[in-house]
């Protein structure tokens, strides 16, 4: 445990999670957060941080990236896509499998700053990329089981790709073990939803309380929305269930259009994530703070867009973080707000003119501070 005293001097606090939201001095101690108050006297020894007209919330959680590195050639390194921009918490989807778990446990997460957890790629395969499930032997619910068992504290969901990229001819079929492979667990099940086959119909019917679609706003054929941009019966039962619906805006994935009709049909997200990897680091996704910046230009406010940030997805991966409450840990990100016209694309290459860009410039994990700008 963290001994550092830190003293977060005279920024905005917006801490959803504890209805809190205004100038705010925030303790830090021993890894904790200690008091969040109008004006705290520093400790005989704290660290003081000015951070007058900036924001402070807890730490972002990113439930949706790759972050393998040079472990293997679709991901990138955790650090740059964790506390170096503002993300305490990443979660990988699906990168690893019951075959590689342990070298990923070696080579990244025992070397990054940046908090990594896991949802378990549900097929034997060594990659997220084409063809995991046209063999239906890659999906093993012995092995899936042993690896989260020996890994049972990072290990924190189960992930399927239910497109025809990855199923073939084999349609829900593989969804379907994955299913029961996170109910013998006692996971959350994370669906990736893209082209069908399957249909995501098929899908939702599957999902239950705690379980995830990510790539939920994505603007291909099959979508969360019928013909009239209503949700789907079948989404709306879905989330009545309890299942989450998360961004993960990714290369391919998240579309202005799509979001805007299901905003507007009141089917808003759950949680806001990247689907970081490294083919959109440099574009249309580049950071979870550029991600968060198009929502709020989209018209949710801030302190949603940190609460879909943060808190949200923390309740989502039931994981530590999330709140600035007293005892919680101490992960905190710093920002600015900064009036800055750019053009911002979705997947599909639509642009959206945006005049407002967060930026973060201070990373404290466990009660230490871990970068700044």
């Amino acid at each position: 445990m963290s001994q550092s005293t830190l003293l977060l001097k005279g920024g905005t606090v917006i801490d959803p999670a504890s209805r809190v939201n205004g100038k705010m001095d925030v303790l830090v101690k021993d890894g904790k957060i200690a008091n969040v108050a109008a004006s705290i006297e520093a400790p005989e020894g704290a660290k003081v941080i000015d951070l007058t007209g900036k924001y402070v919330s807890a730490g972002w959680i990113d439930l949706h990236t790759h972050v393998t590195g040079d472990l293997m050639g679709n991901g990138v390194e955790p650090d740059a896509a964790g506390v170096t921009t503002g993300t305490t918490t990443v979660v990988d989807a699906g990168s690893v499998g019951a075959v590689n778990i342990k070298g990923f446990r070696r080579y990244v997460i025992s070397s990054a700053k940046t908090r990594v957890v896991v949802y378990l790629n549900g097929a034997m395969s060594k990659s997220v990329l084409k063809g995991n499930y046209t063999d239906i032997r890659n999906v093993n619910l012995k092995a899936g089981l042993k690896a989260v068992e020996e890994n049972a504290d990072v290990v924190k969901g189960i992930k399927m790709l239910a497109s025809i990229t990855q199923v073939g001819d084999n349609g829900i079929e593989p969804i379907k073990i994955g299913r029961k492979l996170a109910r013998l667990a006692g996971l959350p099940l994370m669906v990736h939803i893209g082209n069908p086959p399957p249909i995501l119909e098929d899908v939702l019917n599957l999902m239950d309380q705690g379980d995830i679609i990510t790539h939920a706003f994505h603007g291909k054929p099959g979508g969360i929305l019928d013909r009239k941009g209503q949700p789907l019966p079948e989404a709306v039962a879905a989330r009545k269930r309890g299942v989450w619906f998360d961004v993960g805006h990714g290369s391919e994935s998240f579309a202005y259009s799509t979001f805007k009709k299901a905003m507007a049909a009141g089917f808003g997200p759950d949680s806001i994530s990247t689907d970081l990897h490294i083919r959109n680091i440099k574009g249309p996704v580049f950071n979870m703070a550029t991600t968060m910046s198009k929502f709020l230009a989209m018209g949710i406010s801030l302190e949603k867009v940190i609460d879909l940030s943060s808190y949200m997805p923390a309740v989502i991966a039931g994981i530590p973080g999330g709140s600035l409450a007293v005892g919680s840990v101490a992960d905190v990100t710093a920002f600015e707000v900064v009036e800055q016209e750019a053009t911002l694309k979705d997947s599909e290459g639509a642009p959206m003119q945006v005049s407002r860009l967060l930026k973060p410039v201070l990373t404290v994990l466990d009660g230490e501070q871990v970068w700044s700008a």
